[in-house]
């Protein structure tokens, strides 16, 4: 299995804390085309098999699975909203 860079790590730690935090104050300005964005890089990081793996990655698999229940939670929201 290949080593995570602790930089690497981070980064993506920060981006999925950054857009779960955008979704939750205020995704009614994500346009259609940003909602892609957003799916497609969840998409990559649960696709990701190896990511999920190891224990030191837990903390990579656990900012997935609180943006993927944010993502759905507003999905839900949204949806009720709008009927």
């Amino acid at each position: 299995m290949p080593e995570v860079d602790t930089e690497r790590l981070e980064y993506n730690v920060c981006v999925m804390r950054y857009l779960a935090q955008l979704i939750r104050e205020c995704p009614d300005i994500l346009s259609a085309y940003q909602w892609d964005f957003v799916l497609l890089t969840l998409d990559g990081w649960v696709g990701d098999d190896e990511s999920c793996v190891s224990c030191v990655n837990s903390y990579l698999c656990i900012h997935t699975c609180i943006l993927f229940s944010t993502v759905l939670y507003m999905f839900q929201k949204l949806n009720i909203t709008q009927h």
